[in-house]
């Protein structure tokens, strides 16, 4: 029986002779974020579509890694704020996309503070 893969770009199932993998990779911090689509390489419109597909499923992969990234950083800043320090140094994102709404948390969380009784 001949190895059959299934094309990520027109969902057809294909011999293994007729698709290729397309990758694409970007480098977060230390960590290397990969992705593999294979497409038909005989069809023109796989071909076409395999670097789109690839560069929106990186795009999803990043903006996960981000969000891990920074549900960990507020993680840690509750923490902190919890076993008493009192100044704690943060750097802002950039304010693009996501980064302005996580700007505005910490702009929010470093506002004036209630001392308790």
């Amino acid at each position: 029986m001949a190895l059959t893969w299934t094309c990520h770009i027109c969902g057809d199932a294909r011999p293994d002779h007729r698709i290729l993998v397309h990758t694409e990779s970007k480098m977060i911090g230390r960590v290397e974020e990969t992705v593999n689509v294979r497409y038909c390489r005989d069809r023109p419109g796989c071909v076409a579509g395999a670097p789109l597909k690839a560069k929106e499923w990186l795009g999803e992969v990043l903006l996960d890694a981000y969000l891990r990234h920074k549900r960990s950083e507020l993680a840690l800043l509750r923490d902190l704020d919890a076993a008493g320090f009192d100044v704690v140094i943060a750097a802002l994102p950039p304010a693009v996309g996501l980064g302005e709404a996580v700007g505005d948390r910490l702009r929010r969380a470093a506002g004036p503070r209630r001392k308790s009784s």
